[in-house]
């Protein structure tokens, strides 16, 4: 491929793998060597459907892969006899051990939802929800026909670099904290100003990797591949506060009363939860 074509030619290939993947697809991973002359050594480029691998997966994926690869330039495989005699080359590339299987996860999330414990979970979170109905304004009230995606405008801002730099690294580590709990306080600040109501609900996609329940201490997913995302549902009240250290605390503060980030009461709202007219 001639250099001018090339980065085209490697953005429109990659396109066509990224359509090409999905449930309603023939599969959810494609895998694609690209070769060009400006690059003798090709690439090797991956497209994976997020239902089927999360971040955290393109992580063990792309280190085994790594790790398999170099074992094999290094000579690291053997040939064997077939039952019809003919050899065959069979690796000896031994990657760490599997952990717990989706399967099985699922299997013991579900369990554990009907326990009493639980069911005291999603009390506990339940009663920190304002009583009044919490809404947010539309623009044509009284009519559901205007307020279509047809009618939304797109608002774009970015941080540059340096700015990107101290939000996610020097703002945790100064202040102790969790970079979503800065977003999420300065989400309601914005949000519940615009819509005038005090509260706001959030809901929330947690990986589900590190649950915390009880009785599935067991479970490791340290390994495990796959899309574990489990939803979460939490409610924060806005800060009357303009200074940023104290919008920051309070939303910190009304967190700490969600046990499970909100996330007992998503599961209850999808899964098997034995009085879902409460939630």
């Amino acid at each position: 491929i001639p250099g001018t074509e090339h980065d085209r030619a490697v953005k429109d290939t990659l396109a066509s793998l990224q359509s090409s993947v999905g449930p309603l697809q023939d599969a959810l991973m494609r895998v694609c060597l690209f070769y060009s002359g400006m690059n003798p050594s090709g690439y090797l480029i991956f497209t994976v459907h997020h239902v089927a691998a999360d971040n955290y997966s393109l992580a063990i994926l792309m280190e085994d892969l790594h790790n398999a690869y170099h074992k094999l330039k290094e000579g690291k495989s053997i040939s064997q006899k077939t039952a019809n005699g003919a050899q065959q080359i069979v690796s000896t590339i031994q990657l760490p051990a599997k952990t717990t299987s989706i399967k099985t996860w699922a299997g013991e999330l579900k369990a554990y939802m009907q326990s009493k414990n639980f069911q005291q979970l999603v009390h506990k979170e339940l009663t920190l929800f304002p009583k009044q109905r919490i809404s947010l304004p539309v623009d044509y009230p009284g009519t559901r026909y205007k307020n279509t995606m047809a009618s939304t405008a797109h608002i774009k801002v970015s941080l540059n670099t340096e700015d990107t730099k101290v939000l996610l690294r020097e703002f945790p580590r100064i202040y102790k904290v969790w970079i979503i709990d800065v977003f999420l306080a300065a989400l309601v600040q914005v949000i519940t100003r615009w819509s005038g109501e005090r509260w706001m609900t959030i809901q929330i996609l947690d990986d589900g990797r590190n649950l915390g329940f009880t009785g599935m201490e067991d479970i490791d997913l340290s390994r495990t591949v796959g899309c574990l995302f489990v939803p979460g549902i939490i409610v924060l009240e806005r800060s009357d506060s303009d200074d940023p250290e104290a919008i920051l605390e309070s939303a910190r503060e009304q967190l700490r009363h969600f046990p499970t980030y909100g996330i007992s009461i998503g599961l209850a709202r999808q899964g098997p939860y034995h009085n879902k007219e409460e939630i």
